[in-house]
């Protein structure tokens, strides 16, 4: 928006009206000289604070010097001069900052800001006037600015009145002419009407409402194991309680021919009759090392049991004697 006026006010009020949107630009032409801009309180704080560039017509040069203010500038400070327009030359930049830019990046001169905080965040905040967790000290130090608080009397974040007026953190960030406070510090939500007065910063985290309600007294239902099945599920588990054990029965009356010595055929009954023959000897575990020393070193008896059974007889037996074994490995495969 680029705006032509010698008028004090109009100029004060145009700004404060027109730059609530950080995202809006406003030139202000005038011919009127750039000490008023630093003299007036009002029109300072507006052009120093907002995205404004102020354009000094010169009638000698026939051209405007271009200049913007410093954040939280005083009467002491100086315009800085960003470029200068005319006819024959255009604009021509004598800054290495663009026309516009972002003025709250880091201050040059370090003022003392006005925090608006809420009913919560002033329970944290300590007697000598710190906060514990450390987000204003981190402001601060990176912006260059020294801060104090300011405790909002109905301690809430801030809501639309009826009569247009906001009360809260908003209300007093948005009440420029009384300078309550500079910026608020707090988990705000942004919402259509807050957004068309103060400015947010870019979202740093995004939540959901949820509604909290009591439960009901907890009631057992007897079948309440089946809720989490499906009905294939169930289904399968009845089949399995069906025909598992009409299999077991198979394979119980199939493997029958191998179990004892009744069995007409099968390594169980050669097994059987080697036991009546003498040839055969079943010896508890306890007894095997007996065994070994016994009957084995005689070359005259074999021991059959489980490899790291075995390997282990192995070891312990060369580990004494020194003696060496032959193995005759049987591979058995094992399934769980």
């Amino acid at each position: 928006m680029v705006v032509l006026s010698d008028d004090i006010a109009f100029l004060a009020a145009l700004a404060e009206r027109s730059l609530v949107m950080t995202s809006s630009r406003l030139i202000a032409l005038t011919r009127l000289p750039a000490r008023l801009f630093l003299e007036n309180e009002k029109l300072r704080m507006t052009f120093s604070t907002m995205n404004a560039v102020i354009g000094i017509f010169h009638v000698r040069s026939k051209r405007f010097t271009m200049y913007y203010l410093e954040p939280y500038s005083n009467q002491e400070d100086k315009m800085t001069r960003a470029a200068h327009w005319s006819l024959k030359e255009g604009l021509v930049q004598t800054s290495r900052l663009p026309l516009f830019f972002d003025k709250f990046i880091r201050f040059k001169r370090r003022p003392t800001l006005k925090i608006a905080t809420e009913a919560f965040h002033s329970r944290q905040t300590q007697k000598d006037g710190r906060n514990t967790d450390h987000t204003s000290d981190y402001l601060a130090q990176g912006i260059n600015f020294k801060y104090r608080y300011e405790h909002i009397p109905d301690g809430t974040f801030g809501s639309k009145q009826d009569d247009g007026s906001w009360t809260g953190m908003i209300g007093a960030v948005f009440r420029k002419a009384r300078i309550e406070a500079d910026f608020a510090i707090g988990p705000f939500s942004l919402s259509p009407s807050r957004v068309e007065v103060v400015d947010f910063t870019s979202p740093l985290s995004i939540e959901y409402s949820v509604i909290l309600g009591g439960r009901g007294l907890p009631q057992v239902d007897p079948w309440g194991f089946l809720f989490p099945l499906g009905p294939f599920v169930c289904a399968a588990i009845f089949a399995a309680l069906v025909v598992v054990p009409l299999i077991m029965v198979l394979l119980f009356t199939c493997a029958s021919s191998f179990l004892g010595s009744s069995a007409e055929t099968g390594i169980y009954r050669e097994l059987a009759e080697a036991e009546r023959n003498g040839r055969t000897k079943f010896q508890p575990i306890m007894n095997f090392y007996w065994s070994v020393d016994k009957l084995v070193r005689r070359r005259d008896h074999v021991l059959i049991d489980v490899e790291i059974l075995i390997m282990m007889m192995i070891g312990h037996d060369f580990t004494f004697t020194g003696a060496r074994w032959l193995l005759r490995p049987e591979r058995h495969h094992l399934t769980a």
